[in-house]
């Protein structure tokens, strides 16, 4: 298991993977025009307003 160390906690604890469906979605996001690609995408909540849903988390998890 890969860990990535919490300052806050003062600990070690899990990485979080990216899930099979945002890893589906980001690819289809490479190939596919926008916005196309987004109807249906299992990931949206408020992208309309928030931003891409499956960009913000990529980004969340390459900031790790």
């Amino acid at each position: 298991m890969d860990l990535k160390y919490d300052n806050e906690k003062c600990c070690s604890v899990p990485m979080e993977r990216a899930s099979r469906e945002l890893l589906r979605q980001l690819e289809r996001m490479a190939v596919e025009r926008r916005p196309e690609v987004c109807f249906g995408c299992g990931l949206e909540h408020n992208c309309a307003r928030d931003g891409c849903a499956a960009l913000l988390k990529a980004a969340e998890l390459l900031r790790q």
